[in-house]
């Protein structure tokens, strides 16, 4: 994946939230080059847990949670360096 930053700050702040997440493994970014804006761009590499995306995992995940709880597991939002934003379900877990 590739993406935008308006800093090398904002990459490491990302950087950071990325390797905090059980279900993001090995985040690497690379080929970071400013360009004649000054923005930073830079590719991403990553690997997803598989029981993250496995639905027999999911169905474990929601049975471990209280009937009476229908609040959605919390997420972190890291600030992406274009102004907008990523969110990673369950992040904080």
């Amino acid at each position: 994946m590739s993406g935008k930053s308006q800093s090398y700050t904002a990459i490491a702040l990302e950087s950071a939230k990325l390797a905090e997440n059980k279900y993001i493994k090995d985040p690497i970014f690379s080929n970071l080059t400013p360009n004649d804006q000054g923005i930073i761009l830079f590719d991403l590499n990553f690997t997803v847990d598989p029981q993250f995306v496995l639905y027999k995992a999911s169905l474990v995940r929601s049975t471990t949670t209280p009937a009476s709880t229908s609040t959605p597991p919390p997420q972190t939002t890291v600030p992406a360096g274009g102004g907008g934003a990523i969110s990673f379900p369950g992040a904080n877990q």
